[in-house]
């Protein structure tokens, strides 16, 4: 994906998620709760989908294969900073950061022979479709919670 492409796409995003903030700031409370375990569920998505990129890029590292790890630190890159962005909050960062590490270190408890073989199958498609179309997930979690 082009530089310029995930810069509309963060756009696309940052606009989904100011306005669900305005959706539960003007809705009922059982709304808000709704709108509020949409933001939960789909935080929780990318920060697995930073996770898995993190892995990703190590593992490809690991195998000398250079190319991949760079795409996948790309990935993971722009995941992590589409995870800041839906916190929102600055002070959230080194609980951002531990929460990655938290996954991370549950994907490395697998063992790399497992983890090779279950985290592609299990996250894959799932993050690449977020980190192409981040809104469309979004929105995916918003109608679940109705």
């Amino acid at each position: 994906m082009a530089e310029t492409e995930r810069e509309g796409v963060r756009g696309r995003v940052a606009v989904l998620v100011a306005g669900a903030a305005a959706v539960v700031l003007a809705s009922s409370p059982a709304r808000s709760f709704e709108e509020a375990v949409a933001k939960a569920n789909f935080s929780k998505e990318v920060a697995d989908c930073t996770a898995y990129y993190t892995w990703s890029e190590r593992y490809a590292e690991k195998l000398n294969h250079p190319e991949q790890a760079e795409q996948f630190g790309k990935s993971k890159d722009w995941s992590f900073g589409l995870l800041m962005m839906v916190k929102s909050q600055p002070s959230d960062f080194t609980k951002i950061k531990a929460e990655v590490a938290e996954a991370v270190s549950r994907m490395d408890a697998m063992g790399e022979n497992e983890a090779a073989d279950k985290l592609p199958q299990t996250y894959q498609d799932l993050c690449d479709d977020l980190v192409q179309h981040p809104e469309m997930r979004y929105k995916y979690w918003t109608e679940k919670s109705d």
